[in-house]
């Protein structure tokens, strides 16, 4: 919880607002197990315009509700609640807008509401009863003093759900449940691009579904009343947003996270369920742990109670924005493999673990990707590390080998590495300090006595530092013991988790199967949801045949001669014809086989000449009513009549022309009957 100044002492100018003042009646208390009364003061322009001696919580917060005050007075905010985790869900209950006001002051400097009042020129006279202290309360506000109470850590969530309609109307569920989460996406969307564009700091969780996302929350590290105007909650049948303020029930000081603990390396799964996996700078799993919704803050103090991380891990090449936010957050290193870690290699690294610590539970796939993350980032450490411990070896004195793999993290090379930690031992330990100007002094026994007292200082060091190295020496001796005890007593308990690791790889395996054989269930569910919706199409279609007598009419994808007469042969209707998609495509070959066998053309495009050189009918099925399955096309009946127009014109062409060239060949002989009468007369003549 923090305190802000509302006015210091001796500033001028009241506040126009309403303004409640509060006091606990005697006898009542918010730690009890039934409701507290209080006393109740309303002010406007300063002036009283209404006031209740004896009204319960409940009451309480509903009329805060009816005059939506700017500020609540009070002389003791623990009045109204009494710890910080129940003022926490107190302040979620107020108005939009409303402050808490404490205003007897706050810390040592606290007066009470007598004297606060005596200092701003307000004279009270008698004992104040509860309703006198809040008009009291009321009047310190309005005239500006007191501390508004706030806990630390505003924060908003954001939630992106489906809405509470369950009816689909006339569409398939299926395609409803894809318009839902297409409609969730689409809304989380712009959310985002409003928080990008205004600047707010948030993590994002989300789940995906198949065409959208199944919901999606937002946590915004800002309060609420900053996103007025930007993001509305919204209630439609398909999409809701809710949004509320979420507030820190706890005190945060800001502290840095580098103060204490050991460094440490942090592998984070985020997501709906965000795992967390903490393991130190030699490898060793210190921490696993996975939960739904937790946010960037309850992540950074579960990680601080363990150590300070120097590296943020993740499992993905491209690493998530909430992975990047906290790692800037922390001032961490971020870790990215150079390709996603597969499942494969996830499960091989946990495997390897469990069997080098037996004492590793890792419980769901989270805590799995986490893990391997913050393992992967150590792997590409480690050679390093191992250099580091090689040089160290050289040194006869103990240097912090943590601190020199911190540094070697953060980019710097072994050498200087080890010279800041000489450095740092110089400085700590002796009293020495790099580059130390020591002033000069004109009298010589005065600069002896410093020498001496160095010196003198130096010897007693270097003895305390003897018999440290003593105790850390016996220490080390009895930890060997104890480890040789301990490798005993692994070597035992790996003997029995054998069979365990075994069991355990064997449902790992039986997992992945399992997963596989729901993808296939989910596959044939998909395959059968077509098939039924395309038996229901058919089963109409039927119903349209039957009763209304379309006609089949076969589709000849590829006009080969071959494929043609296989097509006209197999169709069982009333009509002999077959839909191609282009007429140029057919050979001379095909043009005759057509026209010997009296089958028509059916064509999708308008046709300029419903008659293909005075052979074959040519018509286009824009001008019938018609249903296309797979190769079939089922037109409306009336076509038959217009191809058996088509046929009767071609065949009446034909006999005209038939006609013409009969008569073309009678001219002919008389033509030429005329010329050898001709020739014969000539001759008798002669």
């Amino acid at each position: 919880m923090s305190e802000e100044n509302v006015k210091s002492p001796g500033e001028s100018g009241a506040t126009s607002d309403v303004i409640i003042g509060v006091d606990i009646l005697p006898g009542h208390s918010p730690s009890s197990s039934k409701q507290p009364h209080y006393a109740m003061a309303v002010l406007k322009d300063g002036k009283i315009i209404d006031k209740y001696e004896d009204i319960s919580l409940s009451r309480l917060l509903r009329l805060i509700w009816e005059y939506k005050p700017s500020i609540i007075a009070i002389d003791n905010v623990y009045e109204l609640a009494p710890s910080e985790h129940k003022l926490a869900k107190l302040f979620v209950l107020l108005p939009p807008g409303t402050s808490i006001v404490q205003v007897t002051g706050w810390g040592p400097d606290a007066l009470n509401i007598k004297s606060m009042a005596k200092s701003i020129g307000i004279n009270v006279d008698g004992k104040l009863s509860p309703l006198k202290t809040a008009i009291l309360s009321a009047l310190i506000a309005w005239k500006g003093y007191g501390y508004k109470v706030k806990l630390l850590e505003e924060k908003t969530k954001i939630i992106v759900v489906r809405g509470r309609s369950v009816s689909h109307g006339g569409m398939s569920y299926n395609r409803y449940v894809r318009s839902i989460r297409s409609g969730i996406l689409a809304v989380a969307k712009e959310i985002k691009k409003i928080l990008d564009r205004n600047g707010f700091d948030y993590d994002l969780l989300f789940k995906k579904a198949k065409g959208g996302l199944e919901r999606a929350v937002f946590i915004v590290y800002a309060p609420r009343e900053k996103l007025y105007g930007l993001i509305k909650p919204i209630n439609t049948k398909s999409v809701r947003v809710i949004i509320k303020p979420v507030y820190k029930n706890k005190v945060v000081v800001g502290e840095d996270l580098r103060k204490s603990g050991k460094p440490v390396i942090v592998g984070i799964d985020p997501g709906v369920s965000t795992g967390i996996a903490v393991i130190d700078l030699n490898g060793v799993p210190l921490f696993l742990y996975s939960s739904k919704n937790i946010d960037r803050n309850d992540i950074i103090n579960m990680i601080s109670s363990i150590g300070y991380p120097v590296i943020i891990a993740t499992d993905v090449a491209e690493a998530p924005d909430a992975v990047k936010k906290l790692a800037a957050t922390v001032k961490a290193q971020l870790f990215v493999p150079p390709r996603n870690l597969s499942t494969v290699e996830k499960i091989e690294i946990v495997s390897m673990l469990t069997k080098k610590y037996p004492w590793l539970d890792v419980e769901d796939s989270h805590e799995r990707d986490a893990l391997a993350a913050a393992y992967k980032a150590y792997q590409s450490l480690e050679d390093k590390f191992r250099q580091i411990e090689k040089n160290l070896r050289k040194y006869g004195i103990s240097l912090d080998e943590d601190r020199i793999k911190v540094a070697i993290i953060k980019g710097k090379t072994l050498a200087e590495a080890i010279e800041e930690e000489l450095e740092r031992i110089m400085e700590q330990d002796i009293g020495f300090t790099q580059d130390t100007t020591v002033p000069i002094d004109d009298k010589k026994s005065t600069t002896a006595e410093k020498k001496h007292d160095t010196s003198k200082r130096i010897d007693s060091r270097i003895k305390a530092l003897e018999a440290e190295k003593k105790r850390l020496s016996q220490q080390i001796r009895d930890l060997s013991q104890r480890l040789e005890a301990l490798e005993i007593e692994l070597r035992t308990l790996k003997s029995v988790k054998e069979a365990d690791q075994e069991t355990l790889r064997e449902i790992e395996k039986l997992r992945l199967e399992n997963k596989s054989l729901k993808d296939e269930v989910t596959k044939l569910k998909n395959t059968i949801e077509q098939l039924v919706n395309e038996n229901k199409t058919l089963k109409q279609l039927l119903r349209i045949v039957a009763y209304e007598n379309y006609i089949p009419v076969p589709v000849v994808k590829s006009p080969t001669l071959s494929n043609v007469i296989k097509s006209v042969e197999n169709n069982v209707g009333l009509l002999k014809a077959i839909y191609v998609s282009d007429i140029g495509r057919l050979c001379c070959e095909v043009l005759k086989y057509l026209e010997e066998n009296r089958v028509a053309l059916i064509v999708g495009q308008d046709v300029d000449n419903e008659l293909l050189d005075d052979r074959i009918p040519v018509v286009s099925l824009k001008k019938f009513k018609h249903y296309i399955v797979d190769d079939i096309i089922f037109v409306e009946p009336s076509i038959i009549g217009v191809v058996d127009e088509l046929w009767n014109i071609i065949e009446e062409k034909k006999k005209e022309d038939e006609y013409e060239r009969i008569l073309k060949l009678i001219e002919e002989y008389q033509e030429m009957r005329k010329k050898k009468l001709g020739l014969k007369g000539e001759l008798s003549r002669l």
